[in-house]
């Protein structure tokens, strides 16, 4: 009985102790978080500030001038990779896309892919029609995935040289996401989806892995990434590609290990995205981490002040973390 007694406490402690240990970590504030969410909010702001940014537009052209600067502050190598598609309805007219490419370590033969888009709409497509003659500046959709690479990219270096010595990292902005006059259940002959990922992953398979010497293990695609009160699903296109699938659970588990909660553990509808061009034309093992249940999508209220500096850090946070500890 003295040993029961005596055991029965220790056992207590031990048990509240395992407990303890169980519990997801506390959610940190956005000053506790490191990956400055402010910084990638700033961002946003300014790139919105540019005003529409549609491809081929002159918005378009500041937007590039403006990356192409802070990108090469910190990475090793930048391509501009232009491409034309047909202008919607007008079949005959071409339109210049430029996705820019930004890579450290470009010797390292396995490399890893982040992408955004960066176009907007050339007009707000969810708009009554009366008010599509409104500004779209597109802050979720898609500034924000391009303002958490740009501040992603300031750690990139030291990241690779101390942390990560695997793996070399692609930066890449696609362009004519969604070059679109009409709600998408309208069809225009040459309205679609998707036309820079799709000739990125094309130019990307055209050359045999063994002449290129390297090749892409994950691609981690951002859009809509930085809203208010974000639910991140696992996007079922991703979910159902295995090679996808193992980049997303990894990122999930490191959220849960982090304590994020905006990365919830069921899988989500599928969503037409640039990881679906990539995947089908390169077979480039690409997921999505997208929020679509955004109520401005498309229309010209997707402003900053839609947009959390929290959300942006935590995402950054965990895509940080995540590289760091990838095997």
């Amino acid at each position: 009985m003295k040993l029961n007694r005596l055991f029965l406490p220790f056992l207590s402690i031990s048990f509240l102790a395992v407990c303890v240990l169980a519990l997801p970590p506390a959610e940190r504030k956005l000053e506790e978080i490191p990956f400055d969410g402010q910084l990638a909010h700033q961002y946003l702001t300014e790139l919105c500030a540019i005003g529409p940014r549609p491809t081929g537009s002159e918005g378009m052209k500041r937007q590039q001038e403006f990356l192409v600067t802070h990108f090469s502050k910190y990475c090793d190598a930048v391509e501009r990779q232009a491409f034309s598609f047909p202008y919607p309805a007008e079949l005959n007219r071409k339109v210049i896309g430029v996705n820019l490419i930004f890579r450290w370590k470009p010797e390292r033969k396995e490399r890893i892919l982040l992408c955004a888009h960066y176009d907007t709409l050339p007009i707000p497509t969810k708009n009554p029609p009366s008010k599509r003659n409104l500004p779209f500046v597109g802050a979720e959709d898609n500034a924000g995935g391009v303002a958490i690479l740009m501040v992603l990219a300031q750690s990139l270096k030291e990241i690779l040289e101390k942390n990560q010595l695997r793996y070399g990292v692609d930066v890449v902005m696609l362009d004519a996401e969604e070059f679109m006059f009409r709600p998408s259940r309208e069809t225009v002959p040459g309205e679609r989806f998707c036309w820079g990922s799709e000739f990125f992953a094309r130019k990307y398979a055209s050359v045999p892995p063994q002449k290129r010497g390297w090749h892409y293990t994950d691609g981690v695609l951002l859009d809509m990434v930085t809203q208010k009160n974000a639910v991140f699903e696992k996007e079922m296109f991703s979910f159902q590609n295995p090679p996808a699938r193992r980049t997303q659970m990894e990122i999930w588990k490191k959220a849960q290990e982090l304590g994020v909660r905006e990365f919830v553990p069921r899988v989500g509808s599928i969503v037409t995205d640039d990881h679906m061009y990539l995947t089908q034309f390169g077979n480039i093992p690409c997921m999505d981490l997208i929020d679509l249940d955004y109520e401005p999508w498309h229309t010209h209220e997707d402003t900053p002040d839609k947009c959390s500096p929290l959300t942006a850090a935590r995402v950054g946070w965990v895509l940080t973390e995540w590289l760091k500890s990838k095997k």
